[in-house]
């Protein structure tokens, strides 16, 4: 009976182990089509890739060989991920990542949204975000806190110290409550309170040259960046005009697909190098300082290089996070299919004055300790360049 019963089984047994590979091998071919996908997509419009090869050493053929032998060889659908995760974070590029909080599928396809905003700020994303000085400020010397608001003020003697603590108009809810009317759109949303807010800083710097500042530190540490707005608040802080190097769109001449096997075909920059201009309004036109450290980054990255590249500013603190340019009308997403995510990918990348590519970070001209170690050093230090 026995050999009976285990002759029973035999064909249940076989047809197991025959579906099993056909749902592996099904699976592999998915996540090799996204992993092909991603390869592409960074080969043409990934504006960072060039750099990052060259002037960081990143092997591209062996990061693609490790990629697609752990791909072959996985068996789950986490397996897969990790590989291509890891394939990601190779390129330490703070704008280039898997998530699923990315633009819409709409979007990822190239076409525009502009939704109604909402019915109020709130449901908008519009929320009082901290914009206050950090607490270790009130270790200087001297130290003289004068208004909050959007932009925090204070003095140090006849310094002016004032705060912009993000470039991204949703941190500012009490803006978004002066402008906001029934039935807008997200963009004219965005851009009022963008105007709200550069009226604002302009009213709070002629205050500041009112009541006797001679010189100013504009304090973005911890400045995540934003938007634009970045690049229009710089205007203000200089009546002189501004250049540097515009940011540069990938927009290769030829098919690059060959860069993941070693080969170095056409630039991911088609076009020269242009020259971008910022005229200075000067609310401010003094001496100035721009205070940075490891949280500053992107837009606000941005703002500390248009003053420091044409010399208005001296960057002091900590160097800057190195995210440099991001996603210029959405960037260039690759929406996957074998997994609910989106490779957010940045397609404009910037460049300072010495060449060098801003997600390598702002280095400050006059270096500070970390505050969050020794903030009584640190206050000690920002006073002596103070009263220099």
């Amino acid at each position: 009976m026995k050999p009976l019963r285990i002759a029973a089984l035999l064909p249940a047994a076989l047809l197991l182990a025959a579906a099993l590979p056909e749902r592996s091998i099904a699976d592999r071919a998915a996540w090799n089509a996204d992993y092909a996908r991603i390869k592409a997509g960074m080969a043409q419009h990934y504006a960072n890739l060039d750099w990052v090869r060259d002037h960081r050493g990143l092997d591209l053929r062996a990061l693609d060989r490790r990629t697609q032998a752990r791909i072959d060889s996985a068996s789950k659908h986490g397996q897969a991920l990790s590989a291509l995760r890891d394939f990601v974070a190779a390129f330490r590029d703070p704008h280039l990542e898997l998530t699923g909080r990315g633009p819409s599928r709409k979007a990822a396809e190239g076409r525009p949204e502009d939704p109604p905003a909402g019915s109020d700020c709130r449901a908008a994303g519009y929320a009082d975000s901290r914009l206050g000085f950090a607490r270790h400020f009130a270790a200087i010397e001297g130290w003289r806190p004068l208004e909050d608001g959007p932009f925090a003020t204070a003095r140090i003697g006849d310094t002016g110290v004032i705060r912009i603590a993000s470039f991204r108009e949703e941190d500012y809810g009490a803006a978004c409550r002066r402008v906001f009317r029934a039935g807008m759109r997200e963009r004219a949303l965005r851009y009022a309170v963008r105007a709200d807010l550069q009226r604002a800083l302009i009213a709070t710097l002629q205050g500041m040259r009112a009541n006797g500042a001679r010189r100013l530190i504009v304090d973005i540490t911890g400045n995540g960046g934003g938007s634009e707005w970045g690049r229009e608040a710089v205007a203000l802080f200089t009546d002189r005009a501004m250049r540097r190097t515009a940011p540069r769109i990938a927009n290769p001449a030829c098919d690059r697909a060959s860069v993941w096997a070693g080969d170095n075909p056409c630039l991911v920059f088609a076009d020269q190098a242009q020259i971008s201009t910022v005229a200075g309004i000067g609310a401010w036109a003094g001496p100035l300082w721009v205070l940075i450290d490891g949280g500053t980054a992107s837009a606000a990255e941005e703002f500390a290089g248009w003053l420091s590249d044409n010399r208005v500013a001296l960057l002091v603190g900590q160097p800057s996070y190195g995210a440099g340019c991001g996603y210029v009308n959405g960037g260039a997403p690759i929406a996957l299919r074998a997994f609910p995510l989106i490779l957010k990918m940045p397609n404009c990348a910037r460049f300072a004055a010495d060449g060098r590519n801003e997600i390598e970070g702002w280095r400050p001209d006059i270096a500070l300790p970390d505050p969050r170690s020794d903030a009584q050093r640190w206050a000690r230090e920002l006073g002596r360049v103070v009263a220099q």
